[in-house]
């Protein structure tokens, strides 16, 4: 099962509220026969998240290079201040950076250049937050479960998460992967990946590309060809995949399907017909001119 996804870094309001949740989720479901494993969270940092800018993170993110450095002077010299007049006479005077690393991600400020050395002390400080994060959760379900808790990665670390630390404490690795499935051979690094991550055991795929779209648009994703899901598949299992999920627009309402666009990723089964699809569409773009004329 999985709880709400939240944007986060280790401000405590932010902490405990989902801990809270999760505790009363695997309360009640933890011992339930119909439930296989936990899922603490959804992707986490990934698509813009995760890298918070409020003043609990950078009083945090400032304590962390004061204990790496120790000294300003040090902190200069390591970084190469001096160059472009970079120097800092205080560790409260290191603000978080704005620039995204993640690919495809677009830029708060396109003409924004950071300390390449900072910036990297950052993605670093962020890592070990969500794993603290992390943790927290995972510690609160435990309590009242014995199933498998986990979450789910993004394949080939685009959040720049340490998988490899932020799997160690969790009881299965999972992840996310979208393949082009129509080439004509099978892309099966993110499953050699996924199978060095926690040596000897199985890992999991939680969502699976299984058609095309990915926007409201229905763009982004071509149509796989005949096979290609199959040829997926059986390369994961071969690779000690344990299973693959994969959405089905079909068994999703058409709330679901006008508010997320992971719906729109098409189904292992097919659908009842295109009118159907028609009209989830139809009432998407009711509800969103329903929705600009109430809140223009």
């Amino acid at each position: 099962m999985e709880a709400s996804a939240i944007p986060l870094i280790i401000m405590k309001s932010i902490v405990v509220i989902p801990a809270e949740w999760r505790e009363k989720i695997t309360e009640h479901y933890g011992k339930n026969p119909y439930v296989a494993e936990f899922q603490i969270d959804n992707e986490l940092a990934q698509e813009g998240t995760g890298r918070c800018h409020c003043a609990v993170c950078r009083k945090k993110f400032q304590s962390y290079m004061r204990n790496k450095y120790h000294t300003v002077e040090e902190l200069n010299r390591r970084i190469g201040g001096v160059f472009w007049s970079g120097e800092y006479s205080d560790f409260s005077q290191i603000e978080i950076p704005v620039n995204t690393i993640e690919v495809g991600a677009t830029q708060q400020i396109e003409a924004f250049y950071e300390n390449p050395s900072v910036r990297l002390d950052f993605e670093r400080f962020a890592d070990e937050s969500l794993r603290e994060y992390q943790d927290i959760q995972k510690k609160v379900m435990k309590t009242y479960t014995n199933k498998p808790v986990t979450t789910n990665a993004t394949g080939l670390a685009t959040n720049s998460i340490d998988y490899y630390k932020g799997f160690r404490d969790l009881d299965v690795y999972a992840f996310d992967y979208y393949p082009e499935l129509r080439d004509s051979k099978a892309d099966t690094f993110p499953y050699a990946f996924g199978r060095g991550i926690k040596q000897g055991q199985n890992f999991w795929v939680m969502e699976f590309m299984s058609g095309g779209g990915h926007r409201f648009s229905g763009s982004g994703r071509r149509q796989p060809n005949r096979g290609g899901i199959e040829k997926s598949s059986v390369s994961g299992v071969c690779q000690w995949s344990r299973g693959d999920a994969a959405f089905s627009v079909q068994n999703i309402s058409v709330w679901s399907s006008t508010a997320d666009e992971s719906p729109r990723k098409s189904a292992t089964t097919r659908h009842r017909g295109e009118n159907e699809v028609r009209v989830c569409v139809k009432k998407f773009e009711e509800r969103k001119k329903k929705k600009k004329k109430n809140h223009p």
